[in-house]
């Protein structure tokens, strides 16, 4: 019995040993230190009422946010675990859209491959696991989007957003874009510049250059708009309008592409007639070779503006519910 009790005490012990080494290699493995990595680039775009997945409760406006990565391994070996961000996951309706990784930095416009992510909402963090190792030294791309509601609605329409990183940052550009119709906007701090775009969207840039990490940058933002029109609508809608406008003109210039053609018709007669000569034939020709030209210029004109149109409405489609995530970043890496 005194036998049997002593083996059982010494596998008990054995057991309680070889679990406390299990357990402790187990951490080792997936724990993220941000102190061993840093982050060269990083672009930040912080979107009032921009866009949400639907449905989305109309009286709580949204902030969308995009945040784009070019974080280094300094771990001085390959580094296999996740990647931890901090997030305000405590915020009203926080939701994560989406988290892609990029082959490289000339890819982040588009090309972007699906990873997965977690969302821990005690410590507020969200983690995102590379599809591969990042090799020593090496830079990873990735990027990831979340919406929330942190408005206080009154007469005003008013929000801070903390931006804070845990890992050191060389570069952060930041555009802080304002919802269209808005007024009396006030935007705190200071930007650099100050831009209004070709949809008539207002935004404040900022660049900000070795950013400390658990050092935050406290955005304000407040303005008046009584609606809750998301700004992508209201684009979109612009867009119909633009359509119909055109086509209403496309009306007007064929009638009037009828009265030219009847003119030059009426006028080749009388060449044809009055001339006679080898002159006429000459001028034809130069007539055709100018319309052929006049037919295909500026056909690759607006390439680029289109590829970045599908862009954005892909990133619409997804927050509205109409693609899933698979299908989003199938279409994106076809735009390269």
């Amino acid at each position: 019995m005194k036998q049997i009790r002593k083996t059982l005490f010494t596998l008990g012990f054995l057991c309680l040993i070889l679990s406390l080494f299990t357990t402790n290699t187990a951490k080792a493995e997936v724990n993220f230190n941000a102190s061993q990595m840093s982050i060269s680039k990083a672009y930040l775009e912080i979107l009032p009422e921009y866009n949400a997945p639907r449905p989305w409760p109309e009286a709580e406006p949204p902030v969308l946010i995009f945040y784009r990565v070019t974080m280094k391994n300094e771990t001085g070996s390959k580094y296999e675990g996740e990647i931890e961000i901090p997030v305000p996951s405590d915020v009203k309706n926080f939701q994560v859209v989406d988290a892609g990784e990029y082959k490289s930095e000339d890819d982040a416009n588009g090309d972007s491959q699906k990873i997965p992510y977690e969302l821990d909402e005690k410590r507020n963090i969200l983690s995102v696991k590379p599809s591969k190792a990042i090799e020593k030294d090496a830079e990873y791309f990735f990027a990831f989007s979340y919406v929330m509601s942190p408005m206080e609605v009154t007469d005003t329409k008013k929000f801070n957003f903390d931006f804070v990183t845990n890992v050191d940052i060389d570069v952060l550009d930041v555009n802080l874009y304002l919802p269209i119709n808005a007024r009396d906007y006030e935007v705190n701090p200071k930007a650099d510049h100050e831009q209004v775009n070709a949809d008539g969207e207002r935004y404040y840039q900022y660049h900000k250059e070795q950013l400390t990490a658990e050092e935050p940058i406290e955005f304000a933002v407040s303005y008046i708009r009584p609606e809750n029109t998301f700004t992508v609508d209201l684009l979109s809608e612009e867009n119909v309008q633009e359509m119909d406008e055109s086509q209403n003109t496309g009306g007007a210039t064929v009638s009037t592409a009828l009265i030219i053609a009847c003119v030059i018709v009426i006028f080749g007669i009388i060449v044809f007639f009055g001339l006679r000569g080898s002159g006429q034939s000459r001028q034809q020709e130069h007539q055709v070779e100018r319309g052929r030209a006049t037919k295909h210029s500026g056909n690759g004109d607006h390439l680029e503006d289109n590829i970045q149109n599908r862009r954005k409405k892909l990133r619409n489609q997804l927050l509205a519910g109409e693609i899933d995530e698979e299908q989003y970043h199938r279409e994106m890496n076809k735009l390269k």
